[in-house]
């Protein structure tokens, strides 16, 4: 939690607190983009940890929330991973409600998946076209210098800066990176992380840059990332991704198989499907390059 919420200065840790008398009786913390990258033109701001005890006003958790955006005027504000009961309150600020979509990219040789639990259907021909490029444990220079123009054109807006500090330096987790593209031109970023379960890997995606667009192309790139680590399936949980586009292309969903199971509880793990509410604010005009993954919040270690 220090690492995360911790301010640019790494003085103080990014949270609001509301008073009462002597009393804390409210708390709302958020992880500044600019934390991990100063130069960022253009902060985001991702919601976290929203709590006010019983004894707070009617409408703490709201005069909170106003206050942050008042004095940090960021070009976006997001929650991902937002609590049902509080998506009232964002919609009453304007902001757009959803949920993530939530896919899975199986082995091809695979027939039963411990972690899910379940016999696999085959998918359909995996969609081609982009090319694995680069799979790193550290970005090196020539692919910072080749994602960098995309980098910026996403909102929110990140930098390789951005995916030094927030990846590479965490105190915990091991982050690998994968570029796509056509030919040898990058399309893509993608940042995962491995997780055991019984035995078993899964790859969880969290992080994407570039044109989502060209997601559902790169299925049978990223099934040589499956097999080159040996996992049972890759995950990609996001919002901003054509659906219909991604499971023609060989990607399985519960939204199309309400039957796939597919866990998003893993410390601790638990198999089940989960509905990841969000919502954002933004005064970014181009829908179409506003995306938003787990590790754009605190839910790379999603709990309940």
């Amino acid at each position: 939690m220090i690492w995360q919420h911790s301010n640019q200065q790494g003085e103080a840790l990014n949270f609001v607190l509301a008073e009462a008398g002597s009393s804390i009786v409210g708390i709302l913390g958020f992880i500044s983009f600019r934390s991990f990258d100063p130069s960022l033109a253009n902060d985001t701001i991702a919601l976290a940890i929203w709590k006010r005890t019983d004894q707070a006003d009617r409408g703490t958790g709201l005069q909170m929330l106003t206050w942050l955006m008042d004095q940090k005027k960021p070009r976006s504000v997001i929650a991902v991973g937002a609590n049902r009961a509080t998506l009232p309150i964002y919609k009453s600020l304007g902001f757009t409600t959803g949920s993530m979509s939530h896919f899975a990219l199986f082995r091809q040789d695979l027939e039963m998946s411990t972690i899910t639990g379940q016999r696999i259907r085959p998918s359909q021909k995996l969609g081609a076209g982009l090319n694995l490029l680069t799979q790193e444990n550290e970005l090196s220079e020539n692919t910072m210098r080749s994602v960098e123009g995309f980098l910026s054109s996403n909102q929110p807006a990140k930098s390789a800066r951005y995916y030094q500090h927030r990846f590479q330096k965490h105190p915990r987790f091991n982050y690998q990176f994968v570029t796509l593209g056509w030919h040898s031109y990058a399309e893509l970023l993608v940042v995962f992380r491995t997780i055991e379960v019984e035995g078993a890997v899964v790859i969880r995606v969290v992080d994407i840059a570039g044109d989502l667009k060209q997601i559902p192309f790169a299925a049978n790139a990223l099934a040589e990332v499956v097999s080159q680590v040996g996992a049972e399936y890759l995950d990609i949980l996001a919002y901003g991704i054509d659906e219909v586009a991604m499971v023609s292309n060989g990607f399985q969903s519960p939204e199309t198989d309400p039957d796939l199971m597919i866990p998003n509880y893993f410390d601790p793990f638990e198999r089940t499907n989960v509905d990841v509410l969000l919502a954002y604010t933004s005064n970014h005009t181009d829908s179409d390059s506003f995306h938003l993954h787990p590790a754009d919040s605190d839910q790379d270690r999603p709990n309940r």
